[in-house]
This record gives structure tokens, sequence and C-alpha cells, in this order.
């Protein structure tokens, strides 16, 4: 006999809805395995870009002297105007003008104005960098009134050659020919 839409009865909800039901609880010999949450980094450490950049610039400023040298919080840091030296890993020196320090969150690049031939050019440092060897100090920049009549000739800041050669007649230095060049030491 075929049933026909009349004599059909109406689906319960439990026909409808019975398979969307969860399953039945498992039986009590069977335990469903619960893993430990994982540990986090934040975990182990509350600030992991301050950790992480303390053990950088332990790897590249064991010392720490480059770091207070450009820190913020030094008062006898490197400051615009100032003339500095900077040894570099093949052995050039390379002198000149402080004209700008960028930072963000810790010193980064140093920019220094070089006079060669009576023009000028910029070459930016990395404070951090594997080609810079070594920086020095030469000289401090000179106070000077801002109006530019009152200047003197000695505090313009024209070629530091003459503040190398001072410096190194200073420290101990010797000049070939008065290039501008370091003799290595004779060891």
């Amino acid at each position: 006999m075929r049933r026909s839409y009349k004599t059909a009865q109406p689906p319960t909800l439990e026909s409808i809805y019975g398979r969307f039901r969860p399953q039945s609880p498992p039986e009590k010999g069977l335990k469903v395995p619960v893993f430990p949450p994982h540990q986090t980094l934040m975990d182990v450490c509350q600030d992991p870009d301050s950790e992480a950049t303390k053990s950088q610039l332990k790897q590249l400023d064991p010392d720490g002297t480059r770091t207070s040298l450009f820190s913020s919080k030094n008062p006898d840091r490197v400051r615009t105007g100032d003339t500095l030296s900077v040894r570099l890993s093949s052995g050039k020196v390379v002198t000149g003008v402080v004209r700008a320090i960028r930072r963000k969150l810790a010193p980064k690049h140093w920019g220094i104005q070089l006079r060669l031939l009576d023009t000028e050019a910029e070459k930016w440092f990395l404070i951090f960098g594997r080609k810079v060897k070594g920086i020095e100090l030469m000289q401090r920049r000179i106070q000077v009134p801002n109006f530019s009549g009152l200047r003197k000739p000695r505090q313009t800041t024209h070629s530091v050659e003459r503040t190398v050669q001072r410096h190194l007649k200073l420290q101990g230095g010797v000049f070939a020919n008065n290039s501008m060049r370091f003799l290595a030491p004779v060891t």
C-alpha cells in the first residue's frame, strides 16, 4: 500500500533533530584526553621585546661603551656638532662633524658631514654595525652665537683636518706626509 501525502504522519521533533543532538556521554571506563595548555612566551617573559634587545646589545656591545656614548641619559654623550673619528673594520678612518643622530627606542644611526676638496658629503653609520671598529670623540661642539655676524672665524666648522692633526699630536698618533690616514702600529 502506498502512502500518500494525505495519509502520512506528520514528522516529530525527535525525527527531525535527532541527528543533530550531541552524542551520549561516553562510558565510565573511557576518558577523553585533556592536554595542558602550551607555555606561551608571555609566561616565560613579560616583555619579550626589551629582553631580545638587551640580549642583542650584549652581543654587539659587550662592555656597553657605544651604548653609553650615544645614550640620552648620559650627560657626556655625543651631540650634534661634535667632531668624531670613526675607525672602520677595513682600517680606513673617517673623520667629520656629527650632523644628526637618528633614534627610536635606542640610537641606531648617526650622520657625519665630511668636507673633501671643499665639497660637503654626508655619510651615515650604524652605531652597532659590524663595519664600525671604533668611535672616538675628538672635539666637542663650540658654542656659537645665533647671529652669524658675531661669530669668530674659529667658531665656524669648515674642515676638520686641523682638529684631527691637533688631536693626534696630543694622543701621540703619527701622520704620513700630512695626509689624513693613520699608520698601523708596529707589533
